[in-house]
């Protein structure tokens, strides 16, 4: 399991980073649309126009994630 496909605002930080990975990075990708789901389609991360080395260099520092302020405790305890 080393190998890096998908699309990128959907891929876990091991696989972009090329670091080996479990199938843990599947439910990194299922908390992103679950995500999106939520906010009407918002990216936690990936903002428009951003490119794939503005995404990664967020990816990097990424460590709690700013929730929007109508998205109830439950979401926010369920990420």
């Amino acid at each position: 399991m080393d190998a890096q496909c998908g699309t990128l605002i959907f891929m876990a930080p091991e696989v972009i980073f090329r670091k080996d990975y479990t199938k843990t990075v599947d439910i990194w990708s299922i908390g992103i649309v679950m995500y999106q789901l939520l906010t009407g389609g918002a990216h936690p991360l990936y903002k428009d126009g951003d490119s794939a080395e503005t995404f990664k260099t967020k990816l990097k520092g990424v460590m709690n994630l700013e929730f929007p302020s109508n998205l109830s405790n439950l979401a926010k305890n369920f990420f």
